[in-house]
């Protein structure tokens, strides 16, 4: 496949598989945390998210649209991935013992700053350089590798965490401090997973390469093949 050819569309796609890892785990992993560790039932666990998606809604009312255009997808994009980074972050370091307010409460609102500044900045870098001819085989191409990396990133984590709340038992841990700890190493493995993303954006997505939206642009994939 020649879309394969594009940096901009395989860069950004692998980026937007290790950023989905990270807000996969996040909702995953955190849902478990509040139910196991703090003892919530589903509806507790529900409005404890709400700042997540009231954050991204806001954004994706036009606010990342018009940040992105003013400072370009590639810089929004750092700044996202990083506030990604900072939520997960905060999320390793709660325990049994943290109040909703004002730790996880910043968590969560982060998570959907950082999430609403990346979502739209990786889709417009991955489609940049791609034809309009091939718009639709690059947009399934990204979308696939970012549910199937997502998803088996997810899984190693979860893997991961299991394995070592089963190691910390058999030590001789409680099993709320088991679970506790896996979870911390879950959120930790999920913020390295983004960081990988933010990687992969710095090295792969040089600056002055992306277009804002896709279009003929024979000569800029010339040149994205030669680097």
């Amino acid at each position: 496949m020649r879309v394969l050819a594009i940096r901009s569309l395989t860069g950004a796609s692998a980026a937007r598989a290790l950023v989905f890892t990270g807000i996969s785990t996040a909702f995953f992993i955190g849902v478990l945390y509040l139910q196991h560790i703090r003892g919530y039932g589903a509806f507790e666990t529900g409005l404890a998210f709400l700042p997540t998606t009231f954050v991204l809604g806001v954004l994706s009312s036009g606010i990342t649209a018009r940040l992105m255009a003013r400072f370009g997808p590639r810089n929004l994009l750092v700044v996202g991935m990083t506030t990604i980074m900072v939520a997960l972050s905060l999320f390793a370091i709660a325990d049994g013992h943290t109040s909703y307010f004002p730790g996880l409460l910043a968590g969560y609102a982060l998570l959907g700053l950082g999430g609403g500044m990346s979502f739209l900045p990786l889709l417009t870098i991955s489609m940049s350089d791609v034809p309009i001819a091939d718009a639709g085989v690059a947009s399934g191409f990204s979308n696939e590798v970012m549910q199937i990396g997502g998803a088996l990133g997810l899984a190693a984590v979860g893997t991961i965490a299991t394995g070592h709340a089963q190691v910390l038992m058999s030590a001789g841990d409680s099993l709320q401090s088991a679970l506790t700890a896996s979870y911390d190493l879950a959120f930790v493995l999920a913020a390295a997973s983004v960081a990988a993303g933010l990687a992969v954006v710095l090295s792969v997505l040089r600056p002055g390469m992306v277009r804002t939206g896709p279009e003929q642009a024979p000569a800029e994939v010339e040149e994205a093949e030669a680097a």
